[in-house]
């Protein structure tokens, strides 16, 4: 008697544990696609692309810290380590993204390196994303590396894609429409991060580009650019003045002070995406601030 007792639960015992070993192996099968992207920018584009069959998690996401002061942690560390695709902007920005994929190797990895994939190098403007040509470059390319780790999801990336590229393109029309009304138009900016909006746009970008780099970097610019960025905002040249807001320094506080009396129009950006919004919502909005600033409105 007690023998059969034993036998029954021990084939319960069995069945449970079967039946847990299946719904784990279902599990690994259907769970979402782990990405981690560096900045919450690329981020946004592989969420709009690969929707339900994603999970994506971006390491930098706060629009009011300084992103080159970031530090990463063990949990970035793991995320990473974990995770099927990693996204990183590259050019120098964000270098601690790569030590981390260094320090967790991965035969089931794949990285994308924004910069080296549009060809650029270090020492190149590393604020790529305010490209919306760029942009779609990249959605393009996040579309392709999810359609060879997931082949068989490839029809749903690309409806997404093309949805996305919709958006996209949209915005390129906006750029376009401000460039056929304000091509050469002298804007400035208190550091590079508007270097490439600027350039699709045909707006002149006419701050010194040894103060705007500076800045970028973290260090004091030139004296003798800060007084002819002074000079430039002294005879009202710029149109609007874009300053970063994640990056402000008693500098270029003195810049927007200098612009608001002066009666140029002053803008504040961020390079990192403001919360509760995605690269379209954001890019969009800021297009069409820089408009209605262009038209005095």
């Amino acid at each position: 008697m007690k023998k059969g007792w034993y036998a029954i639960i021990l084939f319960q015992i069995a069945l449970v544990i079967f039946v847990v070993s299946l719904i784990n192996t279902g599990s690994t099968n259907i769970s979402s696609l782990r990405i981690v992207s560096a900045e919450n920018f690329w981020g946004s584009l592989a969420s709009q692309i690969g929707g339900d069959k994603v999970q994506v998690s971006s390491v930098v996401s706060d629009p009011n810290a300084d992103p080159h002061e970031f530090e990463s942690s063990s949990k970035n560390s793991r995320d990473i380590s974990s995770a099927r695709l990693v996204i990183v902007n590259g050019l120098g920005y964000d270098s601690w993204a790569n030590k981390l994929i260094d320090a967790n190797p991965s035969s089931n990895r794949d990285v994308l390196n924004v910069g080296d994939f549009l060809n650029l190098k270090t020492g190149d403007n590393p604020h790529v994303w305010y490209s919306i040509k760029y942009s779609k470059m990249v959605s393009n390319q996040i579309y392709n590396k999810l359609s060879q780790i997931d082949p068989e999801n490839s029809s749903y990336y690309l409806n997404n894609l093309n949805n996305l590229n919709k958006s996209l393109n949209y915005l390129s029309s906006l750029e376009y429409s401000i460039s056929n009304y304000y091509a050469s138009t002298d804007v400035a900016c208190t550091e590079s991060v508007f270097y490439y909006m600027a350039q699709e746009m045909k707006l002149n970008l006419i701050s010194p580009a040894s103060f705007m780099r500076s800045v970028s970097e973290g260090n004091e610019p030139p004296s003798r650019s800060v007084a002819t960025f002074i000079d430039q905002i002294n005879l009202k040249q710029p149109a609007i003045l874009i300053y970063n807001q994640q990056t402000e320094t008693p500098i270029t506080q003195s810049m927007k002070s200098l612009a608001i009396k002066n009666g140029i129009k002053t803008l504040g950006i961020t390079e990192t995406m403001p919360n509760k919004m995605n690269y379209v919502q954001w890019m969009n909005n800021l297009i069409n601030q820089i408009y209605k600033d262009l038209r005095n409105e």
